[in-house]
């Protein structure tokens, strides 16, 4: 994917004005939704490094380089619908999103969608 090819997150903008920023550690999520939106498209295009440091510190160490990377693998992401957000703006300190994420098994190609609803919080920056 090039930069300015639309984001895999669903806001129609071109990759580079929207989650590329955030993946190459140039600008930081801003509201919980915008989190969730960088999520999905580090899912999308494979940026397990992404998807591991924006996991909450404390669940980091349950999560398996391998099995992530694999799982990326197996899959096409299609779609990113957010069903409802519960606080998580810009000046909050949590957050929750609700989505539902459309991706398609390679193996078989058959289409499923993972839906649940994700809590978001604030880690403060000591020194930055």
């Amino acid at each position: 994917m090039t930069e300015q090819h639309i984001c895999p997150c669903g806001t129609d903008t071109p990759y580079n004005n929207c989650c590329a920023r955030f993946h190459r550690g140039d600008a930081r999520p801003e509201t919980a939704e915008q989190l969730m939106r960088s999520r999905y498209s580090a899912w999308a295009l494979r940026l397990i490094d992404y998807i591991i440091t924006t996991t909450w510190p404390r669940q980091q160490r349950y999560l398996q380089r391998k099995a992530l990377e694999d799982w990326a693998d197996a899959t096409e992401w299609c779609q990113l619908e957010i069903v409802d957000t519960d606080k998580g703006q810009a000046d909050d300190t949590a957050g929750e999103v609700e989505f539902r994420a459309t991706y398609r098994l390679k193996a078989n190609g058959k289409t499923d969608i993972h839906q649940e609803c994700s809590s978001f919080m604030v880690l403060l920056q000591v020194g930055g």
